[in-house]
């Protein structure tokens, strides 16, 4: 009884927090009209005993967005350079479909073993792609939206968020490009740029088909 006490105790208590975070959350003007959260997009009218609808059903059915990212499905090498002294890269990249094709995850290792993971999709609900990464030296998940360019064939994702610089907050924009080059080489370049300074390169490897 004391254990099912316990666990009663901490469920409560795990709830209760989790609802105060949806507050605090939730846009002010969200809140007072009760509708649903667009930060957390249209699943959440399912958790809260809605049921799926038709939107919600179109918006994770896999699409010809979903097809551009396929072109990454495979294995590769990955070669280029990156940081401040444009350090030679030498790397094997692996992409992969997930949840019948809705994501891309994959997986860059180096000599060291795994360097870090991206999950890439389309949020058909807002009509943006979007990319979750992870990695060896990351203190948080990097989380970018991005748009798919015709007339280059480049997927560009970017990432805007406030650091503290010697004691002032600067604002950092970050710009990933994916540039599909052809079936069998894709360019992968990051850039960052803190407040007014010139962008700086962060990264630029070129992905080969590991044959």
């Amino acid at each position: 009884m004391r254990l099912v006490t316990q666990g009663m105790t901490h469920f409560l208590r795990s709830a209760a927090l989790a609802a105060s975070a949806v507050l605090l959350l939730r846009p002010a003007a969200a809140a007072q009209t009760g509708h649903v959260d667009p930060l957390f997009g249209p699943a959440t009218a399912v958790t809260q005993g809605l049921g799926m609808t038709e939107e919600i059903e179109r918006a994770l059915r896999p699409g010809p967005e979903h097809e551009l990212l396929s072109r990454l499905v495979g294995e590769w090498a990955v070669a280029g350079i990156e940081g401040r002294d444009s350090t030679a890269v030498a790397e094997s990249a692996r992409f992969e479909r997930a949840f019948d094709g809705a994501w891309i995850l994959g997986e860059i290792e180096d000599s060291g073993g795994l360097r870090r993971l991206v999950h890439l999709g389309f949020d058909a609900y807002r009509g943006s792609f979007a990319m979750w990464e992870i990695g060896r030296g990351f203190t948080s998940p990097q989380v970018r939206v991005g748009a798919y360019g015709e007339e280059n064939a480049t997927l560009r994702f970017t990432r805007t968020y406030t650091i503290r610089v010697r004691e002032r907050d600067e604002t950092l924009s970050e710009v990933v490009d994916i540039r599909f080059v052809d079936a069998d080489r894709v360019e992968w370049t990051s850039t960052e740029t803190v407040g007014t300074n010139p962008s700086r390169l962060l990264r630029h490897v070129v992905l080969t088909r590991d044959r």
